[in-house]
């Protein structure tokens, strides 16, 4: 079991009835996003949240109903099991993004198969909303231990060792054409998979995991696109969505051949 990850079972009213962690006690109220205790009977959710300080993978799932119970006659006695996994510390309080909007492209669409979904890692720098297919992502860490590099190209802040093997961080605000600021310490990475190796992102903060249906997805090359485009897609908003923002997914391994090239 990783350290930090604990589980809670609650009633639809928030109310603890049972915890690994003896920071939540039973009977007392469990204060995350009031979705997960509207689930309806035997689904499951996933999202990263803000929670003590951290971010967390939050896992969660309705029961369907036990044989002990009651399932008729308007009887409810629904629980709701989480599992909570740290995926880093969150940084300066006055630094998180406010700009969160309420999910404009409409992730939180309903799984249909495996087939007709896309599952994205989402995350903030600066004021850009941008994500990564999930299959391309292997966790979010801290920052702690980076080492510089002398002679290193801009966009790497450093080095940093991670379960054992040596990780490039790199920061691609100049590519986002945002002003340049001093690296935060204590931001979120994300780790992604390239072509050979993992590359860490810095990001500002990270967003939701969400399922998006694939006939959202546009995958069109314009001819004024540039051919160093690392762009994997973009997601078009929901229809009927009052938000008009598109959310760019980024392709780890186009990115990391499009920093190299600029560098010759």
């Amino acid at each position: 079991m990783l350290d930090g990850c604990f589980g809670v079972f609650t009633d639809r009213k928030t109310r603890i009835i049972s915890s690994t962690d003896e920071r939540f006690q039973v009977g007392e109220s469990l204060d995350v996003d009031p979705t997960f205790f509207t689930l309806p009977k035997g689904e499951s959710t996933a999202k990263i949240i803000e929670f003590h300080g951290y971010y967390y993978a939050v896992g969660s799932r309705t029961s369907a109903g036990y044989r002990e119970y009651k399932v008729n006659d308007g009887y409810e006695n629904d629980v709701i099991g989480m599992v909570f996994v740290p995926l880093a510390e969150i940084a300066d309080q006055k630094k998180r993004i406010h700009r969160r909007r309420q999910m404009g492209v409409g992730v939180a669409n309903t799984r249909v198969s495996e087939q007709d979904c896309m599952e994205l890692a989402t995350f903030y720098i600066g004021n850009k909303w941008l994500g990564i297919n999930a299959t391309k992502v292997r966790e979010a860490i801290n920052s702690d231990g980076i080492t510089t590099i002398p002679g290193a190209q801009e966009f790497v802040i450093g080095k940093l060792l991670h379960n054992n093997k040596v990780l490039t961080i790199i920061d691609i605000r100049t590519q986002l054409r945002l002003p340049d600021e001093n690296f935060d310490t204590n931001a979120p990475i994300v780790v992604m998979e390239t072509e050979s190796d993992c590359v860490g992102l810095v990001v500002d903060a990270l967003g939701e995991i969400p399922q998006v249906n694939l006939n959202r997805v546009d995958l069109g090359k314009n001819i004024l696109d540039s051919q160093q485009s690392y762009i994997e897609c973009i997601i078009k908003p929901a229809d009927k969505s009052d938000q008009k923002d598109l959310l760019v997914v980024l392709d780890p391994a186009k990115l990391v051949r499009t920093l190299i090239g600029t560098q010759h």
